[in-house]
């Protein structure tokens, strides 16, 4: 009764009480560990269970409990054998079964949870929590049709359920069906205004559909309840600047000045001020980090940065040094090393980090650019195999789609529903693009006919390029040549007079390459090349001069593709009219 009531002391003590007279009572010892377990008293609540377990080991409760403990503990594959236990003595019990499909979550087996989880519901159709939970493990396996279907079942069940609620809300808007997520957001934070991330959610919503002052209130409110929060400071902060106000960046001096150690925010405030081209800032933050963190490598790694956009090249790398030296194993300190030595001009001492980086990960695309970058120092044959363009890059302009007259036809409606994306005033900060806006989230996500129909275009092509492209073992764009492939994202930018894109790579794909929509008539000037794209020169200044070697000059309806490791940036130009594209990356299956 006292632990129904949940008074785990005095439940405690009646049990130890009752303990004194028959020190070989299972169940008490068993009770006794639960009233324990819920007082954060770890150690003795073990102990009550192993001893109820030695005398009776047949009660798949106790090993149930012990399971608990041991997830608590992050103890999980002991907790995976607890409950597998207690399984073995009683196949279907709710308790089990539930709580090994939590942790078979938490081990990142999503089908074993999923396993174990169905197993529930054959016994318990009405379990409420495993609909949610199943939910979750489609989200993040990215089947929202089952995971709003799971959700759908929970809050059926459960109505309240401010889990499945916030979930489903998050599924919606991932979806980008702002105007049905919103509503079941607004719902949480009425039923418990307390959920920080109901808030930001709410503020996605916001800003995804224009509304920027609603998305900084909510945003804020967020932040009010977890001011330390760097999820919360990032959101509101990448708005702020999108719409270029003048408050951008100053959540993060609040809330470092009343909480000075807080040396992870801080470090969020440098990444961010060089990321503004506010290298002093940026520099001044960096030091008293330096000063008051010292054993912090990311404190290096990042004040490095700074040092090297601020042409000091030889103190970039021995600030590196010292990250590396700090953290050997860090991989972002280790390529902030070698893209310091390609500043400095220092091919040898870069060439043994960067293949010691792609030893550890073949497949990263950074890696491989600074390997090219090397290779180009050095003045190698090796680099014309890398960049090889003739071979590797597509430029194709694609057929007509159905039901369009033209392509100028297809190219105008196209641009008609981008316009209707590009909400923001200005680029993201984090994004390669200057003077210009970048839809949010993937746009092959949405079922408008239009843009399917430039998504089948894109495929009929790409195909067709991959069919005829060799596989070699030794190139690391050739070698992963499968024929087969998938997107991992596609997005709109839209380019203003001055804008243009800084050199850069794709990390996140293996051919990445824009669609041109619509182009400015300074595209035309082939003295200035405006508007043009150029490939080969780094993202980074370096004592060699590494110009272009490759210089496209685009038009409506040309589709160009190439290995996501291939710096490429775009000439600014200074007409009054925009340059729009549609951009993606695509990964082997």
């Amino acid at each position: 009764m006292l632990l129904q009531q949940r008074q785990f002391s005095q439940a405690a003590k009646v049990l130890r009480q009752l303990l004194k007279f028959n020190q070989r009572n299972f169940q008490a010892l068993n009770m006794l560990g639960a009233a324990l377990l819920h007082q954060g008293e770890l150690f003795a609540s073990r102990n009550a269970f192993i001893k109820s377990i030695k005398i009776n080991p047949g009660d798949p409760g106790v090993h149930t409990n012990l399971g608990n403990l041991y997830a608590r503990q992050e103890q999980l594959e002991n907790a995976v054998k607890s409950y597998q236990r207690a399984l073995s003595l009683k196949p279907d019990m709710p308790d089990a079964l539930y709580n090994l499909g939590l942790t078979y979550r938490k081990l990142d087996d999503l089908q074993q949870a999923k396993v174990q989880l169905y197993k529930l519901l054959e016994s318990v159709p009405a379990h409420a929590p495993a609909h949610s939970t199943l939910g979750l493990i489609y989200q993040v396996e990215e089947d929202y049709p089952q995971a709003l279907d799971h959700f759908d079942k929970c809050l059926a069940l459960d109505p309240g359920s401010i889990i499945a609620l916030h979930n489903k809300a998050v599924v919606l808007k991932l979806q980008k069906d702002y105007q049905a997520a919103l509503p079941l957001l607004l719902k949480v934070v009425a039923i418990n205004p307390q959920i920080a991330d109901a808030h930001q959610n709410i503020g996605s919503c916001y800003a995804s559909m224009g509304e920027a002052a609603l998305a900084q209130r909510a945003f804020t409110q967020a932040l009010e309840l977890e001011p330390l929060n760097t999820s919360h400071h990032h959101w509101l902060n990448q708005l702020l600047w999108v719409e270029d106000s003048d408050d951008f960046l100053k959540s993060y001096y609040r809330a470092i000045k009343r909480a000075p150690e807080s040396h992870f925010l801080r470090r969020e405030l440098v990444y961010k001020l060089t990321l503004a081209d506010d290298f002093d800032a940026a520099a001044e933050q960096s030091k008293y980090l330096l000063q008051h963190d010292p054993s912090n490598a990311m404190n290096y790694k990042l004040f490095g940065v700074v040092l090297r956009k601020q042409l000091k090249f030889e103190e970039a790398v021995k600030t590196h040094l010292q990250a590396v030296q700090l953290d050997p194993s860090n991989l972002l300190c280790q390529e902030e090393l070698a893209t310091s030595y390609l500043s400095n001009g220092d091919h040898l001492a870069a060439l043994p980090v960067i293949n010691n980086l792609i030893a550890q990960n073949n497949l990263h695309q950074g890696y491989v650019a600074l390997k090219g970058i090397a290779f180009r120092i050095a003045q190698s044959d090796e680099y014309y195999a890398l960049f090889d363009y003739e071979k590797l890059v597509l430029r194709t302009v694609i057929q007509t789609p159905p039901g369009y007259s033209s392509l100028a036809e297809f190219n105008q409606e196209l641009q008609h529903h981008l316009a209707g994306l590009h909400l923001d005033r200005r680029q993201p900060l984090d994004q390669s693009l200057m003077h210009g806006s970048q839809t949010v989230g993937d746009l092959f996500e949405s079922s408008v006919r239009v843009v399917q129909l430039l998504k089948n275009s894109f495929d009929e092509q790409m195909q067709a390029f991959l069919n005829q492209l060799p596989v070699d073992d030794t190139h690391p764009t050739l070698s992963r040549n499968t024929r087969n492939y998938a997107y991992t994202g596609a997005w709109s930018v839209l380019l203003k007079k001055q804008g243009f894109h800084l050199n850069h790579f794709h990390s996140d794909g293996w051919y990445s390459g824009p669609y041109y929509v619509q182009l400015p008539t300074a595209i035309e000037n082939e003295a200035g090349k405006q508007g043009w794209v150029k490939f080969g020169e780094p993202g980074f200044d370096s004592v060699v001069p590494l110009p272009a070697d490759l210089i496209v000059k685009p038009e409506p309806g040309l589709m160009v593709r190439f290995p996501s490791f291939m710096w490429h940036g775009t000439i600014p130009f200074h007409s009054d009219e925009t340059r729009m594209v549609v951009a993606l990356d695509i990964d082997p299956v």
